[in-house]
């Protein structure tokens, strides 16, 4: 992603909880650093007129910066987490 750069370790946390039955994922849309999108909702004509859906547009870069890095360091190569199908 354009305009990433590393963040300082531990500074962004990720907590899961095991076991149990119902997941919840977010799902980032940055337009920048300044602004995003982090909500539950597919971007889909069923998932956006059946569900409940949730979200938040922080348009903070001391809120979004993070996100962005986060997700940067998510892609990166080395975590082979992006392959061509």
């Amino acid at each position: 992603m354009p305009g990433c750069r590393p963040q300082r370790p531990g500074k962004v946390r990720v907590r899961h909880r095991a076991g149990g039955t119902g997941v919840l994922h977010a799902k980032l849309i940055a337009a920048d650093r300044h602004t995003a999108f982090l909500g539950s909702a597919n971007l889909t004509d069923r998932a956006l007129s059946h569900n409940i859906e949730l979200g938040v547009l922080p348009r903070d870069p001391s809120t979004v910066e993070p996100l962005v890095d986060h997700f940067c360091r998510l892609l990166a190569p080395e975590n082979n987490a992006m392959r061509f199908a």
